[in-house]
């Protein structure tokens, strides 16, 4: 797992409406961009989990979820800072 964190690399430039897969611990995430702002990236993160990068994302298969939920929740919005989304490492998929 750690080899496809490290061989991939962050993008340059995110774009606002775009999914990235982010390291969430040991696990990764699926994040989608709702704003940018100078500094601040707003993201939605769903609930599903991956234990390898995901090469393609179907957002149709995304859910967020509820705090009721046994397996866990996602997040409608979060603002972060953008050194703390970009510390995520969020990718772009080859496809989506």
């Amino acid at each position: 797992m750690a080899d496809s964190v490290s061989t991939r690399r962050a993008p340059s430039e995110l774009f606002e409406g775009a999914y990235y897969s982010i390291v969430d611990g040991d696990v990764f995430s699926i994040a989608k961009v709702l704003k940018l702002e100078p500094e601040i990236v707003h993201v939605r993160i769903y609930k599903q989990h991956f234990q390898q990068r995901p090469r393609s994302i179907d957002p149709a298969a995304l859910t967020l979820g509820t705090i009721h939920d046994t397996d866990g929740f996602g997040m409608g919005h979060l603002p972060a800072s953008a050194g703390n989304f970009y510390g995520e490492r969020p990718h772009f998929p080859d496809a989506c």
